[in-house]
């Protein structure tokens, strides 16, 4: 197989690679290269002292903060994660949970310690099903992006804004969530420098097939301004397929959505615009801290992978900022570009021939400010789950 053949070949003649690959056609090579070193941050060593940790803690431990966790049947890996949290950030107050529909104990587990755990379905009774469903162009959406959508939902609607600046998205299944420990690390960036008007700030983690998704940024410079855009400001990005991030939550009410897993992509998209207009700043945030979830089978990682980097080269060729994308632009996007099952050839492990796989394609979701302006707002259920939620 590939990856021995790679091991048999022994140690790589780096003087011959740099020969050949160190000149940058047309770029100034200094000027990318400190592109892809700004607002990069490793926080380990910072960390371990402990006036700085406690200042992070101080900032978690804040009203300015706030994790937020979608969850499905993840019962045995969240209870341990919220249960560190409310330690760390010394509260269950600061830790909230958006189910989405686990028939299994993950409900109960995250609220023996404390913590709120928010229904999916609740949250999408407050929209007009047949209306949103007509404008996504799926009868039955679903996928990870659904439940974060659903957690500002909660925010906007049920809410009504007020929560802490800061929300911080957490996956549900780390299995050594302590070890990783990834909150303080996020922190690190606002707490160093207060100055800054930090937007989004996503851990970087090496290692985690982020190639393919990588390969789909640099084909995107060639599709126009909006490519180019991606590849510039996100070629420093490392890890984009999912991970930890945390956003100041005012600018997710403006935020386009998708219903699977090009969502977390789209978001780094959409700051990446905010940062490039002077609205804000970006931090990306090392953790060499080991990061141990559920491991998907081979074929599905590698299709979403091959998915997440055709769809940059897609949205790139549609030609719309993503921080400018309209209502019209959600409809045009998911009956004309994002519309048809995808279909990717799949590598096997073993000696065999390839195969092809075919995948439902994301969906757009309107912004929550849209769905409002859009009149697919049920305002009598939105009023029922806020006396359910808020009392």
């Amino acid at each position: 197989m590939a990856k021995f053949d790679e091991a048999l070949k022994g140690e790589a003649d780096v003087a011959r690679s740099q020969a050949h690959f160190s000149i940058l056609d047309g770029e100034d090579f200094d000027t990318f290269r400190k592109s892809l070193e700004e607002g990069f941050f490793t926080p380990g060593e910072p960390l371990k002292d402990k006036a700085t940790m406690d200042k992070c803690l101080a900032f978690l431990r804040s009203k300015d903060f706030q994790v937020q966790i979608p969850m499905w049947n993840e019962g045995d890996t969240v209870g341990p994660i919220v249960k560190f949290l409310v330690q760390q950030l010394d509260g269950p107050e600061r830790v909230i949970c958006m189910d989405a529909n686990s028939d299994d104990n993950s409900v109960e587990v995250v609220e023996a310690h404390g913590v709120r755990a928010v229904s999916q379905g609740d949250m999408y009774a407050c929209v007009k099903w047949d209306k949103f469903c007509e404008l996504l162009n799926d009868p039955k959406p679903r996928g990870r992006g659904m439940t974060l959508y659903a957690m500002y939902l909660y925010r906007f609607l049920i809410q009504e804004g007020d929560f802490p600046r800061y929300l911080c998205y957490s996956d549900s299944d780390i299995k050594n969530f302590a070890e990783y420990d990834p909150i303080p690390h996020m922190a690190y960036p606002i707490v160093s420098e207060p100055d800054t008007h930090w937007l989004y700030l996503k851990i970087a983690k090496p290692g985690r097939n982020n190639e393919p998704v990588m390969a789909g940024r640099c084909a995107a410079q060639s599709c126009g301004p909006v490519g180019l855009r991606i590849f510039e400001r996100l070629a420093r990005d490392m890890w984009m397929i999912s991970g930890e991030y945390m956003v100041e939550g005012k600018h997710m009410k403006d935020l386009v959505h998708t219903t699977r897993s090009f969502v977390d992509t789209l978001t780094a998209i959409y700051f990446a615009d905010l940062d490039a207009s002077g609205q804000g700043h970006v931090a990306i945030v090392g953790n060499t801290n080991s990061r141990l979830d559920k491991k998907n089978d081979n074929m599905k990682e590698q299709t979403i992978l091959y998915s997440i980097a055709s769809n940059i080269v897609a949205f790139a060729n549609y030609g719309r900022y993503a921080s400018e994308l309209t209502l019209d632009d959600v409809r045009r996007l998911n009956t004309d570009v994002f519309n048809k099952l995808e279909i990717y050839p799949y590598i096997p492990e073993v000696s065999e021939p390839m195969c092809a796989v075919k995948i439902m394609n994301d969906r757009f979701i309107p912004s929550i400010e849209q769905l409002i302006a859009g009149d697919l707002v049920d305002t009598a259920k939105v009023a029922e789950m806020k006396k359910k939620y808020r009392g």
